[in-house]
């Protein structure tokens, strides 16, 4: 091979490779600035909820405000904080119960009856047991009373659009992750959509939590139980 040509191979080879890094350059921008307009949108969405004092109903399909429109179901907002025993005494695990609250509300919501934290968590081994509880716990206490669940395990993506199906279709998602902050991890529902945002009772003050995808995906665990009951009764 002559100098000329090997001149001309390494001017065609370095043509090439500066094409792919430029391709792949704006290509990452691309994705990049893709992924900020959708954050904006959900970020807008969530603060139109939040400026409009967002409430929920007992109605499948509303208006959230803003022309927003919400679909799900409305199931009462308890505190796992402040849910006396059948005695009335504080429960003991109140901090640890966010799984067995969760599981109370969907109870009222699917069959009208009120029990607390502390009775969940008594069906599932006795008022000693920890309130620290599974995917695999929550579906025994939704089968002591007579409900039928699943239990998902998924990418955030998926769990995403699995979560936002369900809840529109009527049947609510108790969701684990890390909603507290770093640390243990937390159960909450997702009862609601509303536009890009999805929302949730937080058991952890009887708060409604209001979730975008970029929240969600940062801090869910992949964890997920549908509950595959008609939601009926509200408070």
């Amino acid at each position: 091979m002559d100098i000329q040509a090997l001149i001309w191979i390494t001017i065609w080879a370095i043509s090439m490779i500066t094409v792919v890094v430029a391709t792949h350059y704006h290509m990452t921008r691309f994705a990049a600035f893709a992924d900020v307009i959708s954050t904006m949108a959900q970020r807008q969405a969530l603060s139109a909820l939040t400026t409009n004092g967002y409430q929920s109903s007992s109605s499948s399909t509303e208006s959230a405000g803003a022309g927003i429109s919400s679909s799900g179901v409305s199931i009462p907002n308890w505190n796992q904080l402040d849910d006396p025993l059948p005695d009335g005494a504080q429960d003991p695990f109140s901090t640890s119960d966010c799984g067995e609250e969760c599981v109370a509300e969907c109870v009222f919501g699917a069959r009208g009856v009120t029990v607390s934290a502390g009775d969940v968590r008594f069906a599932l081994g006795g008022s000693s047991r920890p309130g620290w509880t599974t995917s695999a716990d929550l579906i025994q206490a939704f089968d002591y009373y007579g409900m039928r669940s699943k239990a998902l395990a998924m990418s955030a993506g998926d769990l995403w659009k699995a979560t936002s199906s369900s809840v529109s279709s009527g049947q609510p998602v108790i969701l684990l992750g890390n909603w507290l902050g770093p640390g243990p991890l937390h159960w909450i529902v997702a009862v609601r959509t509303a536009g890009l945002v999805l929302v949730c009772n937080d058991p952890w003050g009887g708060q409604t939590k209001l979730l975008v995808y970029s929240d969600f995906s940062r801090n869910a665990s992949g964890q997920a139980v549908i509950v595959q009951e008609t939601m009926s009764h509200h408070k």
